[in-house]
């Protein structure tokens, strides 16, 4: 009863929308491209997954103070799941690395974060689980960059640790 999937994979995108600040305009000026594993291993009712990616983004006419970005240009995750058959453990780690801003905006960088999340399910029975789940489990201030001329001049702050307990059924 072993059962293995393993794949690797790299996406592009071109044409991301962002507001062109300079002629007030939503353009499609951003691209987004990256790669990916994932290993998926199935014996006897438990299940190990491990799955990886790394995006890295670009807006296009930076340089000229155009746009911001609005992710990280490095966005690195690695993600872990245990499956058996009463529970599943799944944690993942993002890192959010390079966080430029525009030429023309003069606040500091936004330091490099790593976030933290972990998922625990049980089942009760084949119908009802019991999960909690923690994000940002060491509580990292993590923000997202804002252009120079937004409304809020402050970046955007991200959820600080957050716990949460669900029970779910199915009928």
């Amino acid at each position: 009863n072993l059962k293995v999937n393993a794949s690797v994979y790299y996406f592009k995108t071109n044409n991301e929308i962002i507001l062109n600040r300079t002629i007030k305009k939503w353009e499609n000026m951003a691209s987004r491209d990256g790669y990916g594993t994932e290993l998926e291993v199935n014996f006897n009712h438990k299940r190990v997954l491990l799955e990886s990616a790394l995006s890295y983004y670009q807006t296009r006419g930076i340089d000229e103070g155009i746009g911001a970005p609005i992710y990280p240009k490095l966005n690195y995750t690695f993600g872990t799941m245990l499956g058996f058959k009463k529970w599943d453990v799944f944690a993942r780690a993002t890192f959010r690395l390079m966080n430029e801003r525009e030429n023309k905006d003069t606040r500091d960088n936004i330091p490099d974060t790593f976030d933290f999340y972990i998922n625990i399910r049980y089942k009760l029975d084949e119908n009802i689980h019991l999960t909690v789940s923690a994000r940002n489990i060491f509580d990292a201030v993590i923000r997202d960059a804002t252009p120079s001329d937004f409304a809020i001049h402050d970046d955007i702050p991200r959820e600080t640790r957050t716990i949460w307990l669900e029970i779910s059924g199915r009928f």
